[in-house]
């Protein structure tokens, strides 16, 4: 591997990880709202889709965004002998979008009292990264590293989403997926404007980060998800104050 080598992994890694830190503050959020339902799956399910689906197509369309601008986000960071490790953060920053699918969909499992499944996933995902590591490394180089992760993170985001349809019925319905795919498609020209324009590597950057702000912020206002992420905002037994969206009461105990 090298010192040169892993020195431009932890480059590429400590600026996907400082995003990660972001993702899973929003997904640590939503816990306290699942766990406020009392277990019942269909108000869960009801939550956990109008925060998990827009807040995976804005991570979606910001990996489409960075995927040309990952090797001009480490020049601009670290400077230009670190920009062989852009081609490791491109790969790295698909992981944010699945990790935020696990995280979600556990938290969903842990508010109905089914933590025995997702901890057997997570041990899936752990093995099927540690056998592909070697290999990939030997087989890509560095971007073979977080390929790896991200094989790993797949195979538990499959499995959690098969058994989340028996019990989060309609979390991958149609109504939530064809939205899903039109939102990320818009972001398909940029790799190729970034591409083809030959831009430096700070303008570069501004472009995709700014497209991707924005982003975000018509996301999270037209869903309504940081209002739904207020810990006062949802009550045991009360309803979800969202427009258009009716989730019926728990049960009288």
């Amino acid at each position: 591997f090298g010192d040169a080598m892993a020195g431009y992994y932890a480059a590429a890694v400590s600026l996907a990880d400082r995003l990660g830190a972001v993702i899973d503050s929003v997904t640590t959020a939503a816990l306290p709202t699942l766990m406020r339902l009392g277990g019942n799956a269909s108000r869960v399910t009801d939550v956990l889709a109008r925060i998990l689906h827009p807040l995976l197509g804005a991570l979606l369309a910001g990996c489409i965004l960075a995927m040309m601008g990952a090797t001009a986000a480490v020049t601009v960071v670290f400077g230009a002998q670190y920009a062989p490790g852009g081609p490791a953060l491109a790969v790295a920053l698909f992981l944010l979008p699945v990790s935020a699918v696990n995280a979600l969909v556990f938290e969903g499992f842990v508010a109905i009292r089914r933590v025995d499944f997702v901890a057997g996933t997570i041990l899936r995902g752990q093995l099927i990264t540690g056998a592909l590591l070697p290999l990939l490394l030997m087989g890509l180089g560095l971007p073979g590293a977080p390929l790896a992760k991200l094989i790993g993170a797949v195979s538990v985001a499959l499995a959690r989403a098969a058994e989340s349809r028996k019990v989060f019925v309609g979390l991958w319905g149609r109504r939530y997926l064809r939205p899903l795919f039109w939102r990320t498609l818009w972001a398909v020209p940029m790799p190729i404007i970034l591409w083809f324009g030959d831009f430096t590597p700070r303008v570069t950057v501004a472009i995709s980060g700014g497209w991707f702000l924005c982003w975000v912020a018509a996301t999270a206002h037209s869903s309504g998800v940081l209002q739904l992420l207020r810990p006062t905002h949802l009550a045991v037994g009360s309803d979800v104050a969202q427009p258009g969206v009716e989730i019926p009461p728990l049960p009288p105990t």
